[in-house]
């Protein structure tokens, strides 16, 4: 967690980040924002599950780039 939370920190001002989160499914959880606490409060709900859909994941993140 502490590396996605330097990384958001790390980005200029502006910068638009979205997050989609993955275990079993892949689930858009922030949308492309250029908010910061919001990124930082997703980042940090954050919990462990099993599974690990990371095409499912890849497609909902190219997804949400294109909206």
């Amino acid at each position: 967690m502490a590396a996605a939370l330097e990384f958001v920190k790390s980005q200029p001002s502006g910068t638009r980040m979205g997050l989609v989160a993955f275990s079993g499914f892949a689930q858009l959880v922030v949308a492309p924002t250029g908010d910061r606490k919001v990124m930082t409060q997703a980042i940090q709900d954050l919990t462990t599950g099993r599974g690990t859909a990371i095409g499912s994941a890849m497609l909902k993140s190219l997804d949400a780039i294109a909206e």
